[in-house]
């Protein structure tokens, strides 16, 4: 439906007025003009070729109605010159100098278009397009809408279409800059606010046009809307400025406003400021047209689409699609120009193969598959460096191998040569020898000579050391006494740089000096006199004419010292000198009161003088060491002769030594070359010997890689198609999409298909037997997954295969968490972190992993991911100088190339957009039959043998290990062969590794031999229960179906296995009083307990035979197997009874039994299929007169229908040849309990008289299946016990929540309540808190399941489908309470079921964890009665005083209820409206009734009635047709004949009461006495059920028909 108005009829007049007079030449581009407009304001919205074209069609026809011209649409659109307007076919043109014109040649647009993409890529990221038609006119539309004032567009479709990639280059091809908000983890309205504040001032103020492109994956919050739809409509967007901003604002705009002439006041300069922001700021929304929001978004805020161009991206067309693969497979070598069309061709083929696959799968599987542009490019993209990694592999592993070939072959050529080398090395050896022996004695008269020359020198060199030994420590000693003369020196030296010129002056000018300085002048003058003898003059006036040139003066005393160690100063004047030293005032200290010149020249003296006195005491010594010292020259110089005369006599020696050592090195040289070469020898014949085996392997190998080498272009292409698009399917639709889809393309088989154009009928070079497997692992990897928990069935190993190449992110569907476990054992080695959306630390823990190449899990996602995430799950990466960075939040992060993302579901059947789809690789891990098969075998094998299951599990580790072990082992031969450099026969160390690892070869090969024929004893020991595990396969995917008939109806793997084990172990987790064959036992009737308790005891001494050794009793042992069988049977059917709706029970029961039947065999398929269908022939033949009597005309089409079934060829024929006896059948009110008439009685089973039922007697159709299901499987499979709170909780854990089901008038809590009493969990003892859900609450409840968690506690959570936004929350609190929960912490939940069954309300995940209880009134009167008789117990009964009146009474009461509960399933016929009668109703009658007995001497019938039929159940009832109805079936029912055993009163026909007996009685009684299901029971006619019944029959058939196209997902 399309909506259009006259502001579309604008928008053509606004288009039409873009071109100029001066670029329309004639009137025909003025009609191309108007059909361009027309179409891109209407067309442009129409999503489907079917609209488009007879749009096109009434285009053309306008044209030649009102313009006269006979233009058909080819010749308007599709013409060689295709019709576009635009204004960018001149580049480097201004934009507001630019023409709106009609394209003349739109072929050149292509390559236009790459000129702009170059300088685009540029400036910008780079972006790899291909202009493909349908790519230009999206460009040419956006680029239209740009031009125009308040031109919006929004582009709709899927993501990976495009969308975004084009808006930008048509930004930049129109000269505007593109705009993107940058969403984090805190983006919220007020950056929002910021980011339109920022482009206001742009587009407003500064002119610049902008591009506002904005997708709905960045919509972080709703309100965002809100402005987007007020700037779309008017572009002022109240309250987007703050007062003090808009201020600025006005102000800035001002001078233009003036400038055009308008008045500028405030309002009128916002105004134009509004005006100026819708010219140049342009919105482009890009939003998907999957799902609800488009619609829900489109309804709220309509600007969205009335103030926009919409542009549909449609589906590419094949051509695109081809003109892509061309494209970019271009660069490839791909063999000759035959393989290379294959391949190109087969992108699209296989694309549009597998939409046209996911629609199909939708329809049978419901289950969404998307794949779009984005997913085929991915697939070129997978296959270009697949094949270049593989070819790389191939190479290098040839390499590899022909070096180990080569090495060996060198290896044997060089045997032989080495045997000649070894006969020469031999000779030499002899010669060597003689030559060695020859020159010993000579060698030994030398040696002679030399020592005793040696013995002279080492005498003399004795003495002369000794002689050097004294004179060195009389030089010492001599140094030793000079350097105490030392300081002495300094300090006179001192003394002298102390005296001052000037000092010196004045003391010499002084007439008579201070008392005592005549003394040290004097004492100067001794020092100074040159000979020491005769009188000295010592007087002051010497002493001034000593000091007259006072620098002279200093002078000669600087020299003084040298003078003394020359010995030129007489030593007579020191001892002139030393009486004058002896003066009490001849001191530094006493001259400095004096003269600093005279103190100066007293230290002088005294310093001087202990100079010259050690001088004097070191002479002698001096002149004894000069002694010495020659002496010691003559001892050295003898010394120095004999140590050369030893000298030569050595060098003689060590000369014929040399020769000799020479002639010994020459000789074992030529002996190790010798020994060289034979041990050379050795080793190559051991390396030969160890390697000989692998040459020729290799050699095989090398051909068969060069083999491979050339059909890795048809192998790599297959499993890169594999990996992109497989992930997501089921087993059974990979192997039609495998082999029915791309195998037979690539064999040049494939046909034309409705989905596609392409053929191929040439053959590409491929391997024979065709497997992705063998390109993407190997056996000993997919043995390493094994041991790290993979399952190894096919389908899980495909998923490991697709996990591990994948170029996208994996994203896993994995509800039974297989997927999971074994990515965390895979990477923890690497170091695996693992978070969750919502978590705080996620984008820390994200970004870690990022920068340090580390592999990150995010678990349990949900079916939106954060937009923040976007840029590192579409791995948008860039580059940044060396390295690639990525966009995190509000910050940019080194990428490292190592890093891996996980992503992770628990949803069972979620609905990925295609954003989600385009960037991740979606890989459904959900078990399959086969792998979940093996596992239950496993898990019944460890229970019934565990020695068996022991043994298996280690044999199969040890397997798996044996298979990594020889891969090593080959490879690390290679490798070392590869790495060895120079010759490898003398590398001893590689030749004993590589014989080591040949030994350890061999071992393991033959260990692996032995384990074969073990694991084959074991397997065919196990296989005995194959039986057991498949009926436990069969149950588990029977309720993994049931989700499809309500949202609430999800089984976990986990928790089915939980049901599994007990069914075999006979054990529950929890149980209080419990005992599974006791409560069995009480499950069956009387009759059949006994037969039901010998089939027990055989089957437990069956388990004990079995278990007892080699030797089994195989009777025994298969009434074991039959025991099982039907216990896992009952076991899981009950499991899920308990959780199901009651108008589903059947549903279940007979899928079922269809199930089971169908498995056994028993059941044919067509009879089967005509059951569930009920096909009526479309043409049957004329009915004759006598058929019609009987028969209706669908009735006689459903017979002709039947024929098809073998069976019943004849029945048609057969309806007209005994039209009496089938006549009495056909009308026989229930036919289902009578034989068919003639021979069809005996020759059919069971199961065909409910085909003939199906065709004749819809009506009867479930009564009769309910029948067969009782006849085939027993009773208790349609008979369902009274909810028992405790056997329910016997069930839970502190891992399994209690979910209940709400209905009108069930309250779970009481009985909640009433268990908890009982077990010591109660309000006043602060263990048990109900809280009922509802706003505010969410705080109190995680307190609670945070507290009772650690401690241990009951909380009950009530209505907590009220509680939509904080469910997630409560779902990781009770992952957190099942992975580390208190043993005592039990968690209660209620919900009420949502109002269409596929409305998931409660979060998946906590469905699947919990334990289901739909505690939903029965319809049927028997189940009623029970349930109602259930809720009293013999401590009722003996309350009453008057038994004889209070039991039948009671009884009546609970009939009564019964008639109530089961008379609303007739609908309007039963009552106007559906009253919520429930169990309170009966229990309080059951009171009244007690105390007005007990209080009454007559029994009161009339108040009983009153209070029941007015009040309690009156209550319920607005209409008085309805309170006539239930007030006279009180009045049949509580009367005074009740309790008159002579009156023969009856409850219903057939259905007396039971007047006396136990509570037990009463409960057998029911069991035994209850009347068969019929209106009458009820007071109704017994048609009034025909059109329920039919209505019951066709719904029950056209659920099990939806949900039966359903199987196991993929993964194991």
């Amino acid at each position: 439906h399309y909506t259009f108005n006259l502001r579309d009829v604008s928008k053509v007049v606004q288009g039409l007025l873009m071109v100029q007079a001066a670029h329309i030449p004639s009137a025909d581009v003025l009609i191309r003009l108007w059909c361009h407009e027309v179409t891109r304001v209407f067309a442009d919205r129409f999503i489907d070729d079917t609209d488009r074209s007879y749009f096109k069609g009434l285009v053309a026809e306008y044209c030649k109605l009102q313009f006269k011209q006979s233009w058909t649409t080819e010749d308007i659109f599709d013409g060689e010159n295709k019709l576009i307007f635009a204004d960018y076919t001149k580049p480097g043109t201004p934009r507001e100098e630019r023409k709106y014109e009609l394209v003349a040649d739109v072929s050149k647009l292509g390559p236009l278009f790459d000129s702009y993409l170059d300088e685009y890529n540029a400036e910008n990221k780079e972006m790899r397009l291909v202009f493909f038609w349908d790519a230009i006119e999206h460009i040419s539309r956006l680029c239209r809408v740009l031009r125009q004032p308040r031109g919006n567009a929004m582009l709709v479709g899927v993501g990976g279409s495009g969308k975004q990639s084009l808006a930008r280059l048509a930004t930049f091809v129109s000269g505007y800059s593109a705009f993107q908000v940058v969403i984090t983890a805190r983006y919220g309205v007020n950056d929002l606010k910021a980011d339109l504040q920022v482009m206001y001032r742009k587009a407003g103020l500064k002119g610049e046009g902008i591009s506002f492109i904005f997708t709905d994956q960045q919509i972080a919050d709703e309100r965002f809307l809100v402005f987007m739809n007020d700037l779309l409509s008017s572009g002022n967007i109240p309250g987007l400025f703050p007062a003090e901003d808009m201020d600025d604002i006005i102000n800035g705009v001002r001078p233009a406003v003036k400038r055009a002439g308008l008045p500028d006041t405030r309002s009128s300069c916002w105004d134009y400021f509004i005006q100026q922001v819708v010219q140049n700021l342009h919105v482009i929304l890009c939003f998907s047209p999957i799902g609800d929001p488009i619609k829900v978004r489109t309804r709220r805020f309509p600007a969205l689409v009335n103030c926009v161009v919409i542009d549909w991206f449609q589906p590419w067309p094949e051509e695109a699609l081809v003109s892509v693969s061309n494209r970019f497979l271009s660069d490839v070598d791909l063999g000759d120009d035959d393989v290379r069309l294959a391949v190109s061709n087969f992108m699209p083929y296989s694309f549009l193969a597998v939409n046209e696959k996911s629609e199909e799968y939708a329809r049978v599987e419901r289950r969404y598959n998307y794949t779009t542009p984005k997913s085929f490019l991915e697939l070129i993209a997978l296959f270009k460096s697949m094949l270049a990694d593989r070819r790389k592999q191939t190479e290098t592993a040839i390499t590899r191998l022909s070096n180990g070939v080569l090495k060996l072959e060198s290896t044997a050529k060089s045997v032989g040569q080495l045997e000649e080398d070894l006969k020469v090395k031999s000779v030499e050896v002899e010669e060597k020898k003689a030559a060695c022996d020859a020159m010993i004695p000579k060698l030994e008269e030398e040696k002679a000579k030399a020592t005793e020359e040696a013995a002279k020198a080492n005498v003399i060199a004795a003495d002369a050391t000794e002689k050097e030994v004294s004179v060195t420590k009389l030089k010492a000693e001599i140094e030793r006494d000079l350097a105490a003369a030392e300081p002495a020196l300094v300090k006179a030296s001192a003394a002298l740089d102390g005296l001052d010129k000037k000092d010196l002056g004045e003391l010499k000018s002084l007439g008579k000096p201070p008392g005592g300085v005549d003394d040290v002048t004097a004492a100067v003058i001794y020092m100074l006199h040159p000979t020491g003898k005769g009188k000295i003059d010592t007087s002051w006036k010497a002493a001034q004419v000593m000091m007259k040139d006072v620098n002279g003066f200093l002078n000669t005393l600087m020299g003084y010292k040298d003078r003394i160690d020359e010995g030129s100063i007489p030593k007579n004047n020191f001892k002139l000198l030393a009486p004058l030293l002896e003066l009490e005032h001849f001191n530094m200290d006493t001259m400095k009161k004096k003269s600093n010149a005279a103190a100066g020249l007293c230290d002088f003296v005294i310093n001087i003088n202990v100079y010259w006195n050690i001088n004097e005491n070191v002479e002698p010594m001096r002149l004894k060491a000069l002694e010495a010292t020659e002496t010691l020259e003559k001892a050295i110089a003898a010394k120095e002769a004999a140590l050369a005369a030893k000298a030569e006599a050595e060098a003689t020696v060590a000369e014929l030594t040399a020769q000799f050592n020479a002639a010994v090195k020459e000789k074992e040289d030529v002996i190790a070359e010798a020994d060289m070469c034979e041990r050379k020898l050795g080793l190559a014949q051991r390396l030969i010997n160890a390697l000989s085996s692998e040459g020729a392997r290799w050699k095989q190998g090398i051909e068969d890689l060069n083999q491979e080498m050339g059909l890795l272009v048809g192998d790599v292409l297959l499993a890169s198609a594999f990996v992109s698009y497989i992930g997501c399917f089921n087993k059974r639709f990979r192997l039609d999409l495998m082999s029915g889809v791309f195998v037979p393309y690539m064999q040049g088989k494939a046909a034309g298909a409705s989905f596609t154009t392409i053929k191929n009928a040439f053959a590409l070079p491929m391997s024979e037997a065709a497997d992705p497997l063998k390109v993407l692992t190997n056996d000993a990897e997919i043995a390493s997954w094994n041991n790290e928990t993979l399952p190894a069935d096919k389908v899980s190993i495909q998923n490991g295969a697709i996990v591990t190449n994948c170029a996208r992110w994996p994203l896993m569907i994995d509800p039974q968490l297989q997927g999971i476990k074994w990515i965390k054992k895979h990477e923890e080695a690497n170091g695996l972190k693992t978070c969750r959306l919502g978590q705080k630390s996620t984008l820390q823990v994200i970004g870690s992993g990022v920068e340090n190449g580390a592999p990150v899990l995010l678990e349990n996602i949900q079916l939106q991911i954060d937009a923040v995430l976007n840029p590192v799950i579409g791995r948008q990466t860039v580059k940044r100088g060396r390295n690639l960075v990525v966009k995190l939040g509000d910050k940019e992060i080194d990428y490292s190339p190592k890093f891996r993302l996980y992503l992770q579901t628990k949803l069972a059947n979620p609905h990925y957009p295609p954003e989600i789809q385009a960037e991740t690789t979606l890989v459904n891990f959900m078990v399959t039959e086969d792998g979940l098969e093996d596992q239950l075998l496993a898990l019944t094998v460890s229970k019934e043998r565990p020695d068996l299951s022991q043994q298996s599990a280690a044999l199969l580790k040890q397997q798996n290990e044996f298979k990594i072990k020889i891969k090593e082992l080959e490879d690390g031969i290679l490798y070392q062969l590869a790495t060895a450099e120079g010759d490898v026969t003398e590398n001893i160390e590689l030749i004993e590794n590589l014989e080591d690892s040949k030994r350890v070869s061999i071992e393991v090969a033959e260990k692996m031999v032995i384990a074969k024929e073990t694991a084959v004893k074991i397997e065919q020991a196990s296989e005995l229960y194959r039986p057991v595990a498949n009926r436990g396969s069969l149950m588990f995917f029977l309720l993994s179906d049931l989700f499809k008939i309500h949202s609430f109806h999800h089984y976990s793997l986990a928790s089915f296995n939980i049901v599994f084990e007990r069914a075999v172990t006979g054990k529950r987790p929890n149980a209080l009083e419990w005992d599974a064959e006791e409560t069995m036992k009480e499950m069956l009737p009387e009759m059949k307990r006994e037969k039901f308790i010998a089939d027990l005891e055989a089957a437990e001494a069956a388990a004990a035979a079995a278990s007892g050794g080699d030797d089994i009793d195989m009777d025994a042992l298969q009434k074991r197997l039959d025991f099982l069988v039907e216990r896992i049977t009952f076991n899981v059917f009950a499991y899920a009874r308990r959780g199901l709706l009651e108008k589903h029970k059947l549903i279940v029961a007979t899928m079922l039994i269809l199930r089971v039947k169908q498995r056994m065999g028993e059941i044919p398929a067509a009879e089967a299929e005509y059951l569930i269908t009920g096909r009526a022939a479309p043409n049957p033949p004329q009915m004759t007169a006598k058929v019609s009597d009987y028969l209706q005309e669908m009735q006689w089409a459903a017979a002709c229908g039947l024929k098809e079934v073998a069976a019943f060829k004849t029945l048609p024929d057969d309806l007209e040849l005994d039209p009496d006896a089938w006549k009495e059948w056909v009308e026989h009110p229930k036919p289902e309990l009578e034989d068919l008439p003639g021979e069809w009685g005996a020759k059919c089973t069971a199961f065909q008289k409910l085909l003939v039922l199906r065709a004749l007697r819809t009506d009867r159709v479930t009564s009769a299946v309910t029948r067969y299901i009782v006849q085939e499987m027993g009773e208790r499979y349609m008979s369902q016990p009274t909810f028992d709170m405790d056997d329910t909780f016997a069930d839970s854990t502190f891992a399994t929540p209690l979910f209940f089901v709400l209905f009108p008038g069930v309250d779970p809590g009481v009985d909640i309540e009433n268990l908890g009493a009982k077990l010591g969990y109660t309000e006043a003892n602060q263990q048990y808190v109900s809280i009922s859900m509802g706003q505010g609450q969410e705080k109190n409840a995680e307190n609670v399941l945070d507290r009772f968690t650690a401690d241990g506690g009951w909380v009950f959570l009530q209505n907590v489908h009220l509680m939509q936004s904080w469910l997630p929350i409560l779902e990781r609190k009770l992952e957190i309470a099942a992975e580390v929960g208190h043993k005592n912490f039990r968690c209660f939940l209620s919900a009420e079921p949502p109002p269409l069954p596929d409305m998931q309300t409660v979060p998946e995940g906590i469905m699947q964890s919990s334990i289901k209880v739909a505690n939903e009134p029965p319809t049927d009167i028997k189940s009623n009665l029970r349930s109602a008789l259930s809720l009293f117990s013999q401590e009722t009964f003996e309350k009453s005083t008057k038994p004889v009146f209070h039991r039948p009474m009671l009884l009546g009461l609970c009939f009564f209820h019964a008639l109530c509960l089961g008379r609303r399933k007739f609908g309007f016929m039963g009552f106007s409206r559906q009253y919520p009668y429930n169990n309170g109703d009966l229990t309080v009658c059951a009171a009244v009734l007690q105390n007005y007995l007990e209080a009454n001497e007559q029994t009161p019938w009339q108040d009983v009635r009153y209070i029941a039929g007015e009040i309690m159940y009156g209550g319920h009832i607005t209409d008085p047709w309805d309170r006539r109805v239930t007030n006279t079936y009180l009045e049949v029912l509580l009367n005074p004949d009740l309790t008159d055993e002579k009156s023969r009163f009856q409850l219903a026909p057939g259905f007396a009461p039971l007047l006396e007996g136990s509570f037990e009685d009463y409960r057998q009684y029911i069991e035994v006495a209850s009347p068969p299901e019929s209106p009458i029971l009820f007071g109704m006619h017994p048609n009034a059920e025909i059109s329920l019944l039919i209505s019951l029959c066709n719904n029950l058939f056209f659920t099990i028909l939806s949900v039966s196209g359903g199987g196991g997902g993929g993964g194991g």
